[in-house]
């Protein structure tokens, strides 16, 4: 088992990539430290070296069955986007660094994490306090500018979309484009407030899970604010995600959780199944309409014209297997906005990239799916079905937070099936 001193250092050293893009955090402070590239190159050889040392003391290699399946593919999506980056790619303009650097830390993470003697609790409570720490800054943040007690200060990103600006205060980055008067969508330190919203799904679950294990007042303050900035991004994909995750969850995980008397247990769960599907239908049909001027209806959007959008972003992305099934970085020159995560593989990797990316993620979404009928762990997976169904709205598959949830939740179940945990997450 590694010491505490040891055990921090290596959990700070995978969550600093949860605060990579789509975060900003990271990369702003580099950008602003000099060359992004030497810090970046800096945290990548970290991960090596702990990779390296956790393989050195390991007496064997600890992955499950699913976990080596889901690094094959990693290591084929390598193989296959560095032959793209010296084929497809010169001349572009565009490089696929980004997929090969982010594949490469997640085959370090998923090294460090399954570890013999790797802490996952600490882990989970560092990630856990994280994602309440910048929630608590960013509510504050939004408290004290609504009853206008401070003042925002004008900011030049450096890194994401450089030379456009954002206001910025204790709590995090605002978008302009995301204010009216003094509302404004929660956004913290990352691109947009949907993707912050996507970071806060499974620490929010995995705060349900410890305040319905243990009803103490800490667990009941960490659930409230990170519910509160959730809430306050406005996100209405990760809304619906957060819904029907919480349908499936009712619908398939253990109902021991439920109660102890069986007819009870399936009583509650298929009406918490209904009430949450009235509740879906009820919020599609609110978030469908629109008030140019109803400044506190923020939740307004037209969401079905939002999806017809989303639909032609998707058909315009996919347009490039036209021109090769190998994907075209250059049709980015042409789009205002992200086609969809899928898209977004197709623009990259072609056909070739979207199966890949598909395979991995089926495995671990497999995974996942099996462990929420049997685990006492079920509402966390369900948060990452959260993630998952709005990351797809808008992500990245070679996301390093992505990655980083694979690795993370994957390694629990592993451990529970081996019996090598009782309850750290409590």
């Amino acid at each position: 088992m590694d010491t505490k001193a040891v055990s921090l250092y290596k959990n700070i050293s995978i969550l600093i990539l949860t605060l990579m893009s789509p975060c900003l955090l990271v990369d702003e402070v580099t950008a602003s430290m000099g060359s992004p590239f030497i810090y970046r190159s800096a945290i990548m050889f970290n991960l090596l070296i702990l990779a390296l040392l956790s393989l050195q003391s390991s007496k064997k290699w600890n992955f499950s069955k699913d976990q080596k399946t889901i690094l094959i593919y990693f290591v084929l999506a390598i193989g296959y986007y560095f032959i793209l980056g010296i084929t497809v790619y010169p001349g572009t303009g565009f490089t696929t660094k980004t997929p090969v650097k982010n594949l490469i830390m997640g085959i370090f993470i998923f090294v460090i994490i399954n570890k013999q003697g790797f802490n996952l609790k600490r882990l989970s409570d560092l990630f856990v306090n994280l994602a309440f720490i910048l929630s608590l800054l960013a509510v504050m943040q939004y408290a004290l500018y609504y009853y206008d007690l401070i003042e925002l200060e004008r900011y030049i990103l450096k890194s994401y979309s450089p030379g456009d600006y954002r206001y910025l205060g204790i709590g995090g980055f605002i978008d302009p484009d995301y204010m009216t008067g003094n509302i404004y969508r929660v956004e913290s330190f990352w691109r947009e407030p949907s993707r912050f919203a996507q970071f806060l799904q499974v620490p929010l679950f995995i705060a349900i899970y410890r305040f319905i294990n243990k009803r103490v007042f800490g667990n009941m303050v960490v659930l409230t604010i990170i519910a509160v900035a959730f809430v306050l991004t406005y996100s209405v994909a990760n809304y619906f995600s957060f819904i029907i995750a919480l349908i499936l969850f009712f619908s398939i995980s253990r109902k021991d959780t439920l109660g102890n008397i069986k007819v009870f247990r399936r009583m509650v769960s298929l009406a918490s199944i209904v009430v949450l599907v009235y509740l879906l239908t009820s919020f599609f049909t609110y978030t469908n309409t629109y008030k140019y001027q109803a400044s506190k209806q923020v939740l307004e959007k037209r969401t079905s014209k939002q999806l017809v959008n989303r639909i032609e972003r998707f058909v315009f992305a996919s347009s490039v297997l036209d021109v090769s099934i190998f994907g075209d970085p250059t049709i980015r020159l042409n789009w205002d906005r992200n086609p969809s995560a899928i898209g977004m593989l197709f623009i990259w990797g072609g056909i070739p990239g979207v199966l890949l990316s598909f395979a991995y993620s089926r495995i671990f979404y497999s995974l996942v799916i099996r462990s929420m009928r049997k685990s006492r762990y079920s509402i966390i997976y369900a948060g990452s079905i959260a993630f998952f169904i709005a990351f797809n709205w808008y992500g990245s598959y070679f996301d390093t937070y992505f990655i980083f949830i694979m690795a993370f939740l994957s390694s629990y179940s592993r451990n529970e099936s081996r019996y090598l945990i009782s309850d750290p997450l409590t």
